[in-house]
């Protein structure tokens, strides 16, 4: 038996009964990532444990029901269930297994350790999965500054400890290498990754390369590869963002990042259609925009610690219409656009200033410093507008080519480049005043409302 279906089977044994025996059926019906059972007195979310030829039982989540039939998702593939075979309810909720306080471990949607992974030294723990968000009344307000270190989002679009932000990209413009130098940032005590629909290169390149062996010393990472039923990947940001409440219990800042929302989406979307759902905008159903935010609003801050969230969202171009794309947008509290404009100019990370929000940013910067950063986004917006790609090919004169150059040593920095608030400001004031001779430049110490802001 698989570590995974070891797990699943324990999980089974060890869900409490409601009742004195328990509700059998049977399976009436098999088809691609769902499985009809004729089964009595199950509910949403239920779980229920199907029996296999190969003997190794596989559990499935109730997703829809119609009158004595339940369509149940499979945590598996579903090779071995045949029509006629046992169905048995189990009475509790979808747990995942979990090590506390266990960094450097790279798991499954279930919490199962994936082969090559670090072992874990402690015994598992189960982690509900589904869970309330804060009540809104108990969430402390987004108020102090998390600090990156990239002076793209530290000076232009500040973001607050608790925020949850969107990350709007297309292939190619350095998402991972991104959220690698975000996972780095000194702030964060602990560090939880989703990777959904990701092949098994990529998340081999993350792990490796984007967090590196520092990094993965307090981070933990759930991964739901491309190849996995669509339950499976659908779960992966719902296990991450478990992990990430706990830590947060703790009294604890902890980084959530997604990767992605898109291919979350894809999942619910593939599962509500199996049961039966239509689909009501661009292909995606109901279900999508109802999942969606009982998802991105368990993150945030709470009485005791705070989860900083960013989602990623696959995109093709800026002028894409994605329903997704505005969905998130309404759902969260920033977002960062990456821009293959920005890219093209040699700047990376490629974070468009003119399309890029942070609803933080008035409130984390003094009123003079707001009225400075704008004008440097609005010098920023200018040159790009003028330019094109790279003003040296285009004619411009000498000075766009200065400015262009300019723009690249302030905005351009390495994965494990970085700066200082004070750094990021003083570079702004340069690039002003290589703009604009002679006049003042912003003043570091007037950047942040208080020290209590530049130093959280």
């Amino acid at each position: 038996m698989s570590e995974a279906g070891a797990w699943l089977s324990e999980l089974g044994r060890d869900l409490p009964s409601l009742q004195t025996h328990a509700y059998r059926g049977k399976v009436t019906a098999v088809n691609g990532s769902g499985v009809t059972c004729l089964l009595q007195h199950a509910a949403v979310r239920d779980l229920v444990r199907l029996n296999t030829r190969s003997g190794e039982p596989l559990l499935a989540e109730v997703i829809s029901l119609q009158g004595q039939h339940a369509l149940v998702a499979p945590f598996g593939e579903v090779d071995d269930i045949v029509v006629g075979a046992s169905v048995e309810l189990e009475r509790g909720r979808l747990a995942a297994q979990f090590y506390a306080e266990e960094f450097g471990l790279v798991v499954d949607s279930l919490g199962v350790p994936l082969h090559g992974s670090q072992k874990p030294r402690g015994p598992a723990t189960s982690l509900p999965i589904f869970e309330s968000a804060p009540a809104p009344l108990s969430r402390v307000p987004l108020s102090s500054q998390i600090v990156t270190g990239i002076t793209a989002i530290d000076a232009l679009h500040p973001i607050a400890r608790g925020q949850r932000i969107g990350l709007f990209a297309p292939a190619g413009l350095g998402k991972s290498t991104l959220l690698g130098a975000l996972a780095r940032a000194e702030q964060f005590d602990v560090v939880v990754v989703a990777l959904v629909g990701e092949r098994g290169k990529e998340v081999g390149e993350f792990v490796h390369e984007a967090l590196g062996e520092e990094g993965m010393k307090r981070a933990v990472v759930v991964v739901s590869t491309s190849d996995e039923v669509p339950a499976m990947r659908r779960l992966a940001p719902f296990t991450a963002t478990a992990i990430a409440e706990f830590y947060r219990e703790k009294s604890l800042s902890v980084l959530l990042l997604v990767d992605s929302l898109t291919r979350t989406a894809r999942a619910v979307r593939d599962l509500s259609l199996a049961a039966g759902e239509s689909p009501v905008r661009q292909g995606y159903t109901s279900s999508v925009y109802e999942q969606l935010p009982r998802l991105v609003e368990r993150a945030g801050n709470s009485r005791n610690g705070s989860i900083t969230a960013l989602y990623t969202v696959l995109t093709q171009s800026v002028q894409e219409l994605d329903p997704l794309v505005d969905e998130v947008k309404s759902l969260l509290d920033g977002h960062f656009i990456l821009s293959q404009a920005i890219a093209e100019l040699g700047i990376r990370p490629a974070i468009d200033p003119g399309s890029s929000v942070s609803r933080v940013t008035e409130k984390i910067l003094s009123r003079e410093c707001f009225a400075e950063v704008s004008e440097v986004k609005r010098i920023f917006q200018q040159h790009l507008a003028e330019s094109g790609v790279f003003a040296s090919l285009t004619g411009k004169s000498t000075e766009d080519d200065q400015l262009g150059d300019a723009l690249r040593r302030v905005f351009s920095q390495g994965i494990s480049e970085r700066r200082t608030l004070d750094e990021s400001f003083r570079k702004l004031g340069e690039l002003k005043m290589k703009k604009y001779s002679g006049k003042r430049a912003i003043q570091p110490e007037s950047a942040v409302l208080s020290d209590r802001s530049r130093n959280s």
